[in-house]
């Protein structure tokens, strides 16, 4: 990484220009700090931002200038690493904005930073283009929420979620990616309530259940997916059956992150009994050509 001057306003250029974007602390009160920021950046150097990335342990890292595109670290100084973790590319950062570590607790900060003195995020990321690491790093997931399905194929979680809401963005909110030591591919679906009703022909105050139930949405969702599946034929990226979550996720219970993501690990603990049922042969389960 190398420093460079942007209009007056010290930069440190990412690399690859595309990663995640992470509206950091959402709901958290730095709504505020980030348009604020944005209104500095512009008047001071003429960057607009649309987005930021950001972590618990950390200020804002990257600015986006363009959707989903992060193209620039905020401060001079930051540098960044791609390591391998799990079978993925997990991203790691050091910087003055990072926290030295963990108040009193030297054995969880020799755990969270690595022996260059790069803080181990967990988010992985992967090259846009292979052969040219200049075209951009993509989001590929959290490192720990990969799995291997009974056949030995490693699943990764973000590519296969983020594909299937691509897939159905009109009945599929997100979606919670299933199959740990089982043979198949489920998905556990936050509803598009709003998407679900036109469909359904009713309104969003109408019962989750009734929309859930209703044969436009179930055909429009096996439609879709066995698309999906046509394009995505491999057993670790295959989906085979689907069950809609009717209860919201709790934050209070760890299901929904302090950014907003859900947390898959905890949905799937915590809904167990939900995932016995996706791989049951009960009448809610909406099985998906394959």
């Amino acid at each position: 990484m190398f420093s460079t001057s942007y209009r007056g306003i010290s930069f440190c250029p990412l690399l690859a220009p595309q990663f995640e974007l992470c509206c950091a602390y959402r709901g958290h009160g730095i709504n505020a700090y980030f348009f604020r920021l944005r209104s500095i950046l512009y008047i001071a150097g003429g960057v607009d931002i649309l987005d930021t990335i950001s972590l618990t342990d950390l200020t804002v890292a990257f600015v986006a200038k363009q959707p989903r595109i992060i193209s620039e670290m905020l401060l001079a100084g930051m540098g960044s690493s791609l390591l391998p973790n799990a079978g993925k590319l997990e991203l790691r950062l050091r910087g003055p904005n990072i926290t030295p570590g963990y108040f009193r607790r030297d054995d969880l900060t020799r755990e969270a930073f690595d022996e260059d003195g790069f803080y181990k995020t967990g988010d992985a990321g992967r090259f846009a283009v292979r052969e040219d690491p200049s075209k951009g790093i993509l989001f590929d997931g959290r490192v720990a929420e990969d799995f291997k399905l009974l056949t030995g194929s490693w699943v990764s979680t973000g590519m296969v979620r983020d594909a299937a809401i691509s897939a159905c963005s009109e009945i599929v909110q997100d979606a919670v990616v299933t199959g740990h030591d089982r043979d198949f591919i489920g998905l556990l679906v936050i509803p598009n309530i709003v998407g679900m009703a036109e469909l359904a022909g009713g309104s969003a105050t109408d019962s989750l259940q009734d929309f859930s139930r209703h044969a436009k949405v179930r055909q429009t969702l096996q439609k879709n997916l066995a698309a999906y599946n046509s394009r995505y034929p491999a057993s670790s990226t295959r989906i085979t059956r689907v069950l809609f979550l009717t209860e919201p996720l709790e934050i209070d219970a760890g299901e929904i992150t302090d950014k907003g993501y859900v947390n898959q690990r905890a949905v799937l603990e915590r809904r167990q009994h939900l995932v016995e049922k996706l791989y049951s042969s009960d009448a809610e389960v909406i099985l998906i050509d394959v």
